[in-house]
């Protein structure tokens, strides 16, 4: 998949990493916003760690999820040097929503899609699902365990 950059990115690149995955969209209302701002507190709370973590934001919304929807997105949330926010056709993003059991259905306006998200180990492994209410200090938590692996 490709990010708000135009670079393209992989999770295989995260080997090493505790890596942090999510699903949004760029034109969400609601939760979405909300997720971006809890990472990014997160992050902050990490402090000097948070190089150390990867973060990925994956598409729902191939149609209006252009590489600079995504750059303005994840600009607005003071994100962009934190994360890759990646978008692709529906076609690549579709294997890789089913691989972790993420609907994502368009509706008129928006689009209902599952919410959480998952931490990944250095290895590769998934660890930790966490639903929506997750707090930055429980995120930032786990990854100090899997920092110290």
């Amino acid at each position: 998949l490709t990010d708000q950059f135009g670079k393209q990115v992989s999770l295989a690149e995260f080997k090493g990493k505790p890596v942090v995955l999510t699903f949004l969209y760029t034109n969400c209302p609601d939760e979405c916003p909300l997720t971006a701002e809890k990472l990014h507190a997160t992050l902050q709370e990490l402090g000097n760690a948070a190089p150390n973590v990867g973060i990925l934001a994956v598409s729902t919304d191939p149609a209006r999820d252009t590489t600079s929807a995504a750059l303005k997105f994840s600009q607005s949330h003071r994100m962009q040097d934190y994360w890759h926010y990646l978008v692709g056709s529906k076609s690549k993003l579709a294997p890789i929503w089913s691989a972790y059991s993420i609907y994502a259905r368009p509706t008129q306006q928006t689009i209902d899609h599952s919410l959480g998200l998952y931490v990944i180990d250095k290895q590769g492994h998934e660890r930790v699902f966490l639903g929506n209410d997750f707090t930055p200090g429980q995120l930032a938590a786990d990854l100090q365990v899997l920092l110290k692996e």
